[in-house]
């Protein structure tokens, strides 16, 4: 769901694997969403990544019981997903 709003250029050769960190509040709203590597914040893939995140969910399903942690971390690996 979330990597199909992931939009990078298919045909480049140097998409890296981006890791992202999700924080939530206890009802699921997405609270920021940050490239987990600082060095990586400039690359373009990374910031497709975090929008990818943002454009997919405002609000994320709360599973019973609750989320055990408010952070998470999301892997965008591209091949994996194209």
């Amino acid at each position: 769901m979330v990597g199909n709003q992931w939009n990078v250029d298919r045909q480049a050769q140097d998409v890296p694997v981006v890791e992202v960190l999700v924080r939530i509040d206890s009802s699921g709203k997405l609270t920021s969403v940050e490239i987990a590597d600082p060095s990586m914040r400039s690359n373009a893939a990374a910031r497709a990544a975090v929008r990818a995140v943002y454009v997919t969910f405002d609000q994320w399903p709360v599973p019973q019981g609750g989320w055990p942690d408010d952070t998470f971390r999301l892997v965008f690996d591209p091949s994996q997903m194209f």
